[in-house]
């Protein structure tokens, strides 16, 4: 029977591992969206600025 309780806390000790894996990987995904999305933007205002200098050197 003492074998129930060690098993218990392997199956505590899996799910927090489990549970830690998943915030790190939803974490790491939110965070390679959010530089996608600053990249994209930063991408637009510099070439808005290209074309607002254009238009100004004529």
């Amino acid at each position: 029977m003492a074998y129930q309780k060690e098993i218990a806390t392997i199956m505590q000790g899996l799910i927090v591992f489990a549970v830690v894996i998943s915030y790190e990987v939803v974490r790491t995904w939110g965070l390679r969206r959010q530089q996608k999305r600053v990249g994209e933007e930063l991408a637009a205002a510099a070439r808005n600025n290209s074309e607002k200098k254009e238009v100004a050197a004529r």
